[in-house]
Formats: structure tokens, C-alpha cells, sequence
């Protein structure tokens, strides 16, 4: 039992801090602008029921045919429609990133995303504004929107030590998947806030059908995808990466579920995630507020094409 806990708090100190840490914390921040063991028991119908409303907007397929619009098929989702501005309609919260864990946190990711674009972090605007400047240059830098998943993951990857994927993986993932699930929930919860904004852990079902009690975590406006502005970029360097992160490098399965209505996201730990196209998180239209919207307009073509930058073909690299 000892020697378990030992453990556990070993994993957690090796998330949570890093060595030389202040060589992390950025010289100037900015506010955005923009019971661990129950009993499994079976899930309630309201549990069980899943979201119809990840995509916000009409259900609509543009009787225009052109690049983005998908013809009906009944075997998947239909194409649901954002009409005007995506997310919530009131003023964007304010941030607080002065907090040491946080400072920290967000130094080393902006260390570690600026080895991946391949340019000097200091090039851009310090803060938060400026890591998600370095996001969106990752999310254009590849002609393939399946290279910028590998480089997402990547940089997932680089931020724990080498040995500890693979290793939690043998030791806690698979020998204990529930405990693995809290334990990731908890630790989602305390060192990704300043990322996403305030979160909460919450009960899911799981691949069995039964109630995962505290698998979740429900980040209650993403702070990421707000400032983003983006679906594609929710996809392509946080979603698909992060899913993939976790299953193939750490040995557990979850499922992340972006509600593009008001901007909330379930992370579902022990539960795998959707084929792609059945997936509705992947058959969104552009944003009104996306950056590259305006990238699709074309004579005839109507503004409610399917994200350009989103490719639903699955892929099976490791």
C-alpha cells in the first residue's frame, strides 16, 4: 500500500514540477483578450443519453454543391450549421495568469510550442495572447492537417519526462484504468486551467456502460477555443492530439466532446472516442469569427461549408 501511494505521488510531482523551473516563467504575462473507489453501477438514462447539441446552430445540408458541402448520407451525422457568430454572446471573462503554477505552466508550453514551429518564442507577444499566436502558426504550418496533429502531439509529449507515458501506461493504465482515469481527471484539472479556464470533475459513462465516478472533467468555457476563434484549430492541436496523446502514449482511452454553443468541453477518461465521421465535433462549418473564413468564399458558394481545415479521414500512425 505504501509503495502505491509512493508511486502516485511520484507521478504527480513529475507532472507538476519541473526542473529549473523560473527558467519557464515569462518575463511579462497579459490578461486574454479574448470516494476514488466505488462500485461500478449502471448507468441512468439521463447519463446515457448523448449530447444533440455539440454543434451549435440549425441541422441544414446547402442544396449548393462546392468544396465543403457534404452530400446526405444516412449512416452519418448531418452537417450542422453555425449561422453568425459561434460560443457565447456575452463579454469574454478576464483571466488571471499571475499565479506562480500557472506562470510556470504556460512558460514551459510556450518553451515547447516554439521548438515545434520552429521559431524563437520571444518573437512573439508574451503571454497568453502570444502562445495562442504560436497555435495558430502550428495550425497553418503543414499542408496536411494530419502533420499538425503528429506535431501537437509532440509537444503533449515533450512536456512530461520520456520514461513516464510508457510507463504509467504499464502501471497504472491498464492493471488499474478507473484509478488511472481519477488520477488524470485531477491532474487535467489542477495544471490545465490557466489553458482552458475553470473546470470541474464530474461522473461519465464509460465503454461498459457504466458510470466512471469521477472520469470526467467538464471545462465550463474553453478559454483555448474562445480565443482561438477556430474549430479547426480545437481539432487539429488540441482535440485529435490530445485523444491520441493519451491512448496510445499513456495507455488510457478518452473522449473529448466540444460544445461549440457555449464553449464547453467534456473530457471523458476511459471512454473512447467516436470514428471520426460520426464524430459531429468534425462536421462543424466555419466560425463567423474564424480568421481564415474568408479563405472558402467563392462565386456561388454559400458561407456554410464544412471547415476546410478539418479532415475527417481516420489514421492509424502511431
Amino acid at each position: 500500500m505504501r509503495s502505491g501511494v509512493i508511486a502516485v505521488l511520484a507521478f504527480v510531482r513529475a507532472v507538476l514540477l519541473v526542473p529549473n523551473v523560473t527558467a519557464y516563467i515569462p518575463t511579462s504575462t497579459s490578461t486574454s483578450k479574448s470516494a476514488w473507489i466505488a462500485p461500478p453501477h449502471r448507468c441512468s438514462t439521463r447519463c446515457r443519453a448523448r449530447s444533440s447539441s455539440t454543434i451549435g446552430g440549425s441541422t441544414a445540408l446547402d442544396p449548393v454543391g462546392g468544396a465543403g458541402i457534404e452530400p446526405a448520407d444516412a449512416a452519418k451525422p448531418p452537417l450542422k450549421v453555425i449561422r453568425g457568430r459561434a460560443g457565447p454572446t456575452d463579454a469574454t471573462p478576464t483571466y488571471d495568469d499571475t499565479r506562480p503554477l500557472d506562470r510556470i505552466l504556460l512558460g514551459l508550453f510556450r518553451s515547447k510550442l516554439a521548438e515545434e514551429v520552429g521559431g524563437d518564442g520571444d518573437a512573439f507577444e508574451p503571454g497568453y495572447d502570444g502562445l495562442m499566436d504560436m497555435i495558430k502558426v502550428l495550425n497553418e504550418k503543414f499542408p496536411s492537417k494530419r502533420k499538425t496533429q503528429e506535431a501537437s502531439r509532440r509537444v503533449l509529449k515533450s512536456l512530461f519526462p520520456s520514461w513516464l507515458p510508457a510507463s504509467f501506461a504499464v502501471m497504472f493504465s491498464k492493471p488499474f484504468p478507473a484509478f488511472s482515469s481519477r488520477l488524470n481527471a485531477w491532474v487535467t484539472l489542477v495544471a490545465s486551467q490557466w489553458l482552458m479556464g475553470p473546470s470541474k470533475l464530474n461522473d461519465i459513462e464509460i465503454d461498459d456502460g457504466t458510470v466512471g465516478v469521477g472520469h470526467g472533467l467538464l471545462v465550463e468555457r474553453c478559454r483555448f477555443l474562445e480565443a482561438a476563434g477556430c474549430a479547426s484549430v480545437c481539432m487539429n492541436t488540441c482535440k485529435v492530439p490530445t485523444e491520441e496523446f493519451f491512448a496510445k502514449d499513456m495507455g488510457l482511452a478518452l473522449e473529448m466532446t466540444p460544445n461549440y454553443e457555449d464553449f464547453s468541453c467534456q473530457f471523458s477518461f476511459n471512454k473512447t472516442p467516436l470514428a471520426r465521421d460520426m464524430d459531429e465535433a468534425f462536421r462543424v462549418a466555419c466560425f463567423e469569427q474564424c480568421p481564415s473564413r474568408g479563405a472558402l468564399r467563392q462565386p456561388n458558394q454559400p458561407a456554410v461549408a464544412r471547415c476546410h481545415q478539418i479532415d475527417i479521414d481516420e489514421d492509424d500512425s502511431s
